[in-house]
């Protein structure tokens, strides 16, 4: 939340209540972050192209202008898939991977 909401809610007595999933705050963690980042670019990668045959060296660029090392994002979540949360393995499958 921003701190001009939080001041409000504390004005009111108001305590505010995380959304699920998320840390105090409203930020998720780095790692979460950049793995629906990386998520994101592959299904924006996908759409476009129709596979997820990505160059090593590949950059997606994201709607917000966001650049993910798309290439390198996948090589890694291929290599260690079996270290991931079931969660993310199952976003994996949904994408076909």
């Amino acid at each position: 939340m921003h701190p001009g909401q939080l001041t409000l809610l504390a004005q009111l007595g108001r305590d505010p209540v995380p959304a699920p999933g998320s840390q105090a705050g409203g930020q998720l963690p780095a790692r979460e972050r950049a793995f629906r980042r990386g998520l994101a670019a592959a299904r924006f990668f996908l759409e476009r192209e129709g596979h997820l045959d990505v160059p090593q060296r590949h950059i997606e660029t994201l709607d917000d202008g966001d650049h993910v090392r798309l290439g390198q994002w996948l090589s890694n979540v291929r290599r260690r898939r079996s270290a991931l949360s079931p969660q993310r393995q199952e976003a994996l499958a949904e994408l076909g991977l």
